[in-house]
């Protein structure tokens, strides 16, 4: 059974919630309770993500970044695989490690 199509507010209704949260974001940023360099409007973090892909610092720095993730998760799945299947097939070690 086809659903019906969206009507002309549900397709409009995601850009209104963009726009409403950039408005916010910007009316905040305007009243200057928190310095530029803490809470920055929204343009200009435009900027400083134009800046960033312009001198090439944006690629190296999500590089490192992916790198960071992927051996975090790499470490975790090293660690937690096996405790878990030897938390498994000891019975003693889940009772002392689980309540």
């Amino acid at each position: 059974m086809r659903e019906p199509p969206p009507s002309r507010s549900a397709r409009w209704l995601p850009l209104l919630v963009v726009a409403g949260a950039l408005a916010l974001w910007s009316l905040f940023s305007a009243t200057r309770i928190f310095p530029e360099s803490l809470f920055p409007s929204p343009a200009g973090v435009a900027r400083g993500f134009v800046q960033e892909i312009a001198s090439g610092r944006l690629m190296n720095d999500l590089i490192a970044s992916l790198f960071r993730v992927t051996m975090g998760f790499l470490l975790a799945v090293g660690l937690g695989v096996p405790a878990g299947l030897f938390l498994g097939h000891h019975g003693r070690a889940r009772q002392a490690f689980l309540p």
